[in-house]
């Protein structure tokens, strides 16, 4: 295998040979730490790799319902778009590694996606995470389209239609199993079959290392299989944008990402903020929230108040975010940019002049 090398700011070049594999515990260990070494697994082009949420190390498998787990499974991850993402790790030296990490992986997806609840699924998170859960859980979603109840459902959904992902690990995947992997992935229309190989490399003097993450099994074969690889579109969420920056005395709007647009008030700190946000299952959504680690009761009580509030003709409805609550519209006309942007400015009249004595 070819080394790897390191270019210095004066355009040095330090050569990294390949180093021996870590052991599959310690291989476990740092997968299971830092999971952006299988971020490339999750994306469908460069721009579009998602974070990775650890749900359990060591996942537990029935085979049957309310069964006792007859397996237990390396990782369980859930990727941004609530896809379930099942990963066993083998070195490459293991004789298993061949023939039995397939049917290992096999069992577990054709098991997990029957019998494992959404309980389930959230009690081995909570387990794995402690009393960290609630932040760890907070942190991941604000960069996805769910809320937290949502999320969960969602991650029910994709199991339950077979949406999941696969994934064999090693430092490297011998040539048998490559092709078992494209193999696998060209043929099956929901699950996406994936091996991520991850070649280590150190300095001669041992003092640095690298791991080279590459994934295996997106050949062209599989891409058109599975249709996919296209970006979503966000141009309904734009032209409500469009309409809303029209409309007379409204706040400013920023891009901020392309599933929502944060509105910033004034005198108020930009964590505490007004939001388009566009859901999968539910349209786009007219949303205010609070994005801080402390709790505030005044806020929170206010919010509980105004829950029930008609807004254009749309409720308010409060609900748990983090340790804050939130607001949030739904629009009646989802087709209509005009109404769901008239909904936002109706629903910031309603609500602002009773959230700025508490905010200021």
């Amino acid at each position: 295998m070819p080394g790897v090398f390191l270019v210095g700011q004066d355009t040095s070049l330090v050569k990294m040979n390949p180093a021996t594999p870590l052991q599959e515990t310690e291989l476990q260990e740092l997968i299971a730490r830092h999971p952006a070494l299988l971020g490339g697994c999750t994306a469908e082009n460069e721009e579009d790799e998602r974070r990775l949420l650890l749900v359990r190390r060591e996942m537990g498998v029935p085979d049957q319902e309310n069964g006792n787990n007859r397996w237990s499974m390396d990782h369980f991850f859930i990727d941004q778009l609530a896809v379930p993402t099942l990963v066993e790790v083998k070195r490459s030296k293991n004789r298993e590694i061949r023939r039995e990490i397939v049917g290992q992986l096999l069992d577990y997806a054709a098991n997990g996606v029957v019998y494992w609840p959404q309980s389930e699924i959230k009690e081995q998170f909570l387990q794995q995470c402690g009393p960290n859960a609630e932040s760890v859980l907070e942190a991941f979603l604000e960069e996805t389209e769910f809320a937290e109840e949502d999320f969960w459902q969602a991650v029910e959904n994709n199991l339950r239609r077979g949406n999941i992902r696969l994934v064999f690990v090693a430092d490297e995947l011998p040539p048998q199993l490559r092709r078992v992997i494209e193999f696998l992935n060209e043929q099956m229309k929901d699950v996406e079959v994936l091996g991520v190989e991850l070649p280590q490399f150190k300095t001669s003097d041992d003092k640095q290392r690298a791991i080279a993450p590459s994934v295996i099994g997106r050949t062209s074969a599989a891409v058109l299989t599975k249709g996919r690889g296209e970006r979503r579109s966000y141009e309904h969420l734009d032209a409500v944008v469009a309409d809303f920056r029209a409309l007379p005395g409204v706040p400013a709007v920023s891009n901020h990402s392309s599933h929502y647009r944060q509105l910033y008030l004034p005198g108020i700190g930009r964590n505490i903020h007004f939001e388009f946000l566009q859901f999968v299952r539910k349209g786009i959504l007219c949303e205010f929230h609070v994005e801080t680690a402390a709790a505030n009761t005044d806020l929170d009580a206010l919010m509980r108040e105004l829950d029930g509030t008609l807004c254009a003709g749309s409720k308010v409805e409060y609900f748990q975010r983090g340790r804050n609550g939130a607001l949030r519209v739904v629009p009646r006309n989802q087709q209509n940019s005009t109404v769901i942007a008239e909904t936002m400015r109706e629903f910031i009249l309603i609500a602002q002049p009773k959230l700025h004595p508490v905010l200021a």
